[in-house]
């Protein structure tokens, strides 16, 4: 099944409104990952171990996966309101 028909089938089931609310709590999980980082002073990059294969410490793959989990939030938010193009127009503007 395409992305795009997960966001559909989803929204339909759940409503936007819930949805709006999860990405309230997953864009909360990511601050918290963030500053997780910042404590704990893990500044360096992943080093890519092979083509598949990454070595990361237990707070780096939790910020991996909550920038996954709000990115698929914010596409379907997109995906919803038909704003894709309107929001790659105001990221071009923000970063002249």
């Amino acid at each position: 099944m395409e992305m795009i028909d997960i966001f559909d089938k989803t929204l339909k089931k759940w409503g936007i409104e819930l949805q709006l609310n999860i990405a309230i709590e997953e864009a909360a999980e990511f601050i918290k990952a963030v500053l997780k980082m910042i404590r704990h002073k893990e500044f360096k990059p992943v080093v890519r171990q092979n083509s598949q294969t990454y070595e990361v410490t237990d707070r780096m793959f939790n910020l991996i996966d909550e920038i996954a989990d709000l990115t698929i939030m914010i596409r379907q938010i997109n995906r919803y309101y038909r704003i894709h193009l309107a929001v790659k127009d105001r990221i071009g503007v923000k970063m002249r």
